[in-house]
């Protein structure tokens, strides 16, 4: 009995036939704003979210962008020598490494945060073997430069002929032919390790 009477309370309070009309006006102008806000929240939410993914998608290929300035400083250092494209292949590194910190405070979801990850940790490693590349480089520079600051003096064909001219021991004569030989070696590989 008690149900009855509370459903039936309920019932009528939410039969619009018995509102007046300024109460069905009203209650229709609540409704109206309240579907308003939330499509204007909707709309926000929605217009914050394109904003973060292309905040997202910028970083990602202004990263894609700087590592092709660092693999083509890379190469021209290789085929030049120019010190100046090592530095600027140094600035994409550091400048990729900087933006990948950055995007750091976004949410990356998925397979997008795993490749996010790696993406990180290859750029680490770019860094390490591009550091150990130039320093072998510059060793390697130093080195030939070195063979061919005496490469003028002498000739090795000279100084086969002078020990031919000199006739010493055979056994002597043997071992300054494999140091010769070795020299040459050497001069060939110090060709191959320049820089150019």
């Amino acid at each position: 009995n008690y149900v009855y009477k509370g459903f039936n309370m309920i019932t009528r309070a939410f039969d619009f036939n018995n509102y007046s009309i300024g109460k069905k006006l009203f209650s229709g102008f609540i409704m109206l704003i309240a579907i308003i806000i939330g499509i204007s929240g909707y709309s926000i939410s929605s217009l914050k979210s394109i904003e973060r993914n292309s905040i997202k998608t910028q970083i990602t290929n202004d990263i894609g962008n700087l590592l092709d300035t660092a693999r083509r400083n890379r190469l021209l250092y290789m085929q030049t020598g120019d010190e100046q494209k090592m530095k600027e292949n140094g600035e994409a590194i550091q400048s990729m490494q900087a933006l990948h910190s950055e995007a750091g405070r976004y949410n990356w979801r998925g397979d997008t945060k795993a490749h996010f990850d790696q993406l990180g940790g290859l750029i680490r490693n770019y860094s390490q073997l591009r550091t150990t590349f130039h320093e072998k480089s510059v060793q390697s520079n130093q080195l030939s430069q070195k063979v061919h600051q005496y490469s003028d003096k002498r000739t090795i064909a000279d100084l086969q002929s002078q020990i031919k001219n000199t006739a010493p021991e055979a056994d002597v004569s043997a071992r300054l032919y494999d140091l010769l030989f070795a020299l040459t070696l050497l001069s060939e590989a110090a060709d191959n390790l320049v820089v150019q």
